[in-house]
């Protein structure tokens, strides 16, 4: 990351850090560096919490609102709900890539491994015997993500991550935007679109 694009991190994520206190507060500078550190290079945060000489529940209060606000501030811009238009495309490009007609994504979840959270028990201990949290994503014919729900339980199934999402239950209530069925190409078939 060159210094210009951390400044402009810094700059968008400004409005969602900033804090007043009777104390002198954590810069948001200062938080989005500890923050990306600790993403960049999977750290233990109480590694950073040496590093930067803040107390370990505030450097773990750092990163969590950290993280927030650079999902609020950009979540929008990069990563908007799929419009019906949307669709549309990533359907012609999945027919013109992978001759999948009426395919709207590809969708599968990832377990992302984590260090156990204080006393948590087995809450983030998947099937697979380590501790985790899920991302579960839609991707378009060429690989680019359209879709994210990041953070259910590592043991939750894919079908629970699913029903609980955000998206999932806006198709299941019909209010996604997905196109209507369409003609299976060289038939007279109408099919539902799929995922």
């Amino acid at each position: 990351m060159t210094p210009a694009q951390y400044d402009h991190l810094c700059h968008l994520v400004r409005p969602f850090l900033t804090k007043r206190s009777l104390r002198k507060p954590i810069s948001v500078n200062e938080r989005v560096a500890a923050t990306l550190l600790f993403l960049a290079h999977g750290d233990s945060a109480r590694s950073k919490s040496w590093d930067f000489r803040i107390g370990k529940s505030t450097i773990y209060k750092i990163i969590y609102e950290t993280c927030d606000a650079i999902w609020q501030a950009l979540h929008a811009r990069y990563l908007p709900k799929p419009s019906q238009e949307t669709w549309e495309k990533v359907i012609d490009e999945f027919w013109d890539k992978w001759n999948f007609p009426n395919c709207i994504g590809a969708l599968d979840g990832k377990h992302i491994t984590i260090q156990a959270p204080p006393n948590s028990n087995s809450l983030n201990y998947n099937y697979k015997g380590f501790f985790s949290f899920i991302l579960m994503a839609i991707c378009d014919a060429n690989y680019k993500f359209i879709w994210i729900d990041v953070g259910d339980y590592g043991p939750n199934s894919d079908g629970g991550v699913w029903a609980n999402s955000n998206l999932g239950q806006s198709l299941e209530s019909n209010t996604g935007d997905i196109p209507l069925p369409k003609l299976l190409p060289g038939t007279t078939t109408l099919l539902p679109c799929a995922l």
